[in-house]
């Protein structure tokens, strides 16, 4: 969370001002490392319930906290996404044009 090159929070910040239908974020393969799961599990969660944002001064596992509540009553009500992720191989990866 405290890495000056995690740009997730700011990202997830903007989100909610596009009110967009879908959207995709590039990362590197590192972010699914054991090491990183909790954090990861946070920006997935952070994803899902775009409009349930961090207060003040809590910490990332608190808000985190939050999420998963929300995920688990199933009755949040405002924005919320189907997040799927998925690991390619940018040099081999083909995609269709748009």
């Amino acid at each position: 969370m405290d890495d000056r090159r995690n740009m997730f929070p700011h990202a997830v910040r903007g989100r909610p001002w596009y009110q967009a239908r879908a959207f995709m974020f590039e990362n590197v393969r590192a972010c699914l490392r054991k090491g990183f799961e909790n954090y990861y599990g946070y920006i997935l969660n952070q994803l899902r319930f775009p409009d349930i944002l961090r207060k003040g001064d809590e910490d990332w596992q608190l808000h985190n906290a939050r999420l998963e509540q929300a995920v688990t009553s199933g009755k949040h009500e405002g924005a919320h996404y189907n997040v799927v992720y998925q690991l390619l191989n940018a040099a081999t990866t083909v995609f269709p044009a748009a």
